[in-house]
């Protein structure tokens, strides 16, 4: 596996119930990935390298997010292919301005920019030209839809915008970036997949080995902007995904072939399809 990403919305302020639900959220993700994890509390991004359960933040989460007054919590645990781990400005989530953003996938191509921070993994490379779109269209769904334009691969992806308290969830159709969702009573729960929020539900036995046992978790739909606030989860539009150029799909399996198995990306022949 690659990667990880949830999260929970209400539209009040956590109690300790919804704290333990975010805390067993990030605790299962660690399936996919124990390189690096992170998160963002609606004010605050923490990150660290290495597992969450080897942290000391594993023990002050609940009380920290309870602390903080929050209705939102958005994590990412990593499996690294491209940037040092140890390197923390490397890990999920990333910032530009009033923009958070995490990254479940690989990205094997990205039209070039020159990158002033320095920050070596992949999923920076879609941050960038959302944000860099974004001051030309003043609209984050259209800066979405031009953002992926520049880049190449598989993701799905969370995405803050300070400025409107809104997250926003979109991903390409692929199995291990699935994203799955759960709603209750003003509150909202997703994650890479139906596993994740059966384990932030705290759903155990025979309940928690099969789907069919808990049909209230469904999967986003692919090439979908969703917008999630105050535990709510509303389709906004769609997008089309860039197609890999030959080229770059050849140099990425010579680098990380052991990890294709789980990212089978859409090529192209010829150049990034950016119709």
């Amino acid at each position: 596996m690659v990667c990880g990403i949830g999260g929970v919305s209400t539209n009040y302020t956590f109690t300790e119930e919804e704290a333990e639900m975010c805390w067993r959220l990030l605790r299962s993700l660690q399936r996919r990935g124990t390189d690096a994890w992170g998160y963002f509390d609606g004010y605050t991004v923490y990150k660290e390298p290495g597992a969450f359960t080897e942290s000391t933040k594993c023990e002050t989460l609940i009380d920290d997010l309870m602390e903080a007054k929050t209705n939102i919590f958005l994590c990412h645990t990593r499996r690294a292919t491209k940037g040092d781990p140890s390197y923390n400005p490397n890990n999920h989530p990333f910032t530009l301005d009033d923009f958070v953003f995490a990254h479940n996938g690989i990205l094997y191509y990205t039209d070039p920019f020159e990158n002033v921070w320095g920050i070596e993994t992949d999923s920076f490379w879609m941050l960038y030209w959302i944000w860099r779109e974004y001051q030309e269209v003043k609209n984050v769904e259209e800066a979405i839809r031009r953002g992926v334009q520049h880049v190449a691969g598989t993701y799905a992806c969370w995405l803050w915008k300070g400025e409107e308290r809104q997250t926003y969830l979109f991903r390409t159709e692929n199995r291990v970036m699935e994203t799955s969702f759960w709603r209750g009573r003003n509150i909202l729960i997703f994650g890479s997949d139906w596993l994740s929020i059966a384990d932030a539900l705290g759903v155990g036995g025979l309940t928690r080995r099969f789907k069919f046992l808990m049909p209230k978790i469904k999967v986003i739909k692919p090439r979908t902007i969703y917008k999630i606030r105050d535990g709510a989860l509303i389709e906004d539009g769609h997008f089309k995904p860039s197609r890999l150029p030959f080229i770059y799909l050849r140099d990425f399996e010579r680098k990380y072939g052991d990890l294709l198995r789980y990212h089978m990306p859409i090529v192209s022949g010829v150049g990034v399809d950016k119709r």
